[in-house]
């Protein structure tokens, strides 16, 4: 390694890490948010399509704005402008298991009542 080779490495050492997305930290705070609800709505089962609507339009949101948020971070960070990458893939898994537990709990209502 010459020199030239050392000082250049030296200086790619000090240059502070890219900050964290703040889309991906939203993404992922959302997702976390919305999960709670969802396992408390697929451990009660409480079904109907009232309790399904009140449930998309309270969690719903927070559960798409999750992964609109992580996809949009996911640009960024994939390329190594931004870090957080893992965060923004997280928010969008646990938004979309927010949306699809209402379904999940739906269907194991209706199996348990044709028994």
């Amino acid at each position: 390694m010459s020199n030239a080779d050392a000082i250049r490495a030296a200086i790619a050492a000090q240059q502070p890490p890219p900050p964290v997305s703040g889309l991906a930290i939203a993404s992922l705070s959302l997702g976390a948010l919305t999960v709670l609800p969802a396992v408390v709505a697929l451990l009660l089962r409480s079904g109907g399509i009232l309790a399904t609507l009140l449930y998309l339009a309270i969690v719903g949101v927070p559960a798409v704005l999750a992964i609109v948020f992580g996809r949009v971070a996911t640009g960024p960070t994939k390329r190594g402008e931004l870090r957080g990458y893992g965060m923004a893939q997280w928010g969008v898994a646990l938004g979309i298991l927010a949306l699809i537990t209402p379904y999940i709990a739906g269907l194991i209502a209706a199996a348990e009542s044709s028994q």
